[in-house]
């Protein structure tokens, strides 16, 4: 489907076009090896080691210790699911994170296909639904991931489960006075192209006209990766999607609508 071409394009754009122009850049020197891991696990982690930089908060965060330098398990882990690797996701958290209720939420989510969100079915076989699986994510959520920095753990466990809020006043990055209850989701998250978003507000509609234009590549990028973080929540056997625009009158509204299902929260004016 399109969460499929979504993913797929990604794949194919990290591989063949984001992979190339780094080792171009390196002069052949720093280019990701490929061990005995997957080509995913690879590709994904020399991209999140270039795409987070180095920063003193990211040595709190849940590691992996694949080769001589630790990375952050959980973008890693975002990352492949981003791609397509549900599979490789899934053999990550197993293999390095200490949080038993996200290994077991994200194994039962994968394995449905997303045709469940966690308390919604039975996943462990009683015949019950996972009240308790979600409850203890809630949790988890609540003890673990609202006061970290990782804001790629959140991401996940949101995706596992939209059904999870934040409590009320505390922000996005853990910090006091930011959002309001329920105000979670994969918003907060930076342009999984890397994109400048302040500069690609900017764009004037003669830069983006052609397609064969950088411009135009920036924008399709961009629509790409939000779309994605739209349908990511879309149940195959729900009868209504999750969200719509709303009815009105006027193309300005609808402008409005849209830009606003566009907008980042590192893309405020």
């Amino acid at each position: 489907g399109v969460l499929g071409f979504l993913e797929e394009r990604y794949w194919e754009w990290l591989r063949h076009t984001w992979l190339p122009s780094v080792q171009a850049s390196s002069g052949g020197g720093a280019q990701p090896l490929i061990r005995n891991e997957t080509l995913a696990v690879d590709v994904i982690r020399a991209w999140v080691t270039w795409f987070l930089g180095a920063k003193a908060q990211h040595a709190e965060w849940e590691q992996s210790h694949q080769g001589s330098q630790p990375t952050p398990l959980w973008p890693q882990i975002f990352f492949l699911l981003r791609s397509g690797h549900y599979q490789e996701a899934v053999g990550m958290a197993e293999r390095y994170s200490q949080y038993p209720t996200i290994k077991h939420a994200l194994r039962a989510w994968v394995m449905s296909q997303g045709m469940h969100r966690i308390g919604l079915v039975d996943t462990d076989g009683d015949g019950l639904l996972d009240d308790r699986l979600a409850l203890q994510l809630h949790t988890d959520l609540y003890q673990h991931v609202v006061s970290s920095s990782d804001m790629w753990m959140r991401a996940v466990y949101v995706v596992v489960n939209e059904g999870l809020s934040l409590p009320g006043g505390v922000a996005a990055d853990g910090g006091g006075g930011g959002g309001a209850a329920g105000d979670v989701g994969l918003r907060e998250l930076p342009s999984l192209y890397g994109l400048s978003l302040p500069a690609l507000r900017k764009l004037t509609p003669n830069l983006v006209e052609d397609t064969r234009s950088k411009g135009w590549e920036m924008v399709w990028c961009h629509v790409q990766d939000i779309a994605w973080r739209h349908l990511v929540f879309v149940r195959p056997d729900a009868t209504t999607p999750p969200f719509a625009l709303a009815p009105t009158a006027t193309s300005a509204g609808v402008q409005g609508e849209v830009a606003e299902l566009l907008a980042l929260d590192d893309d405020r004016a």
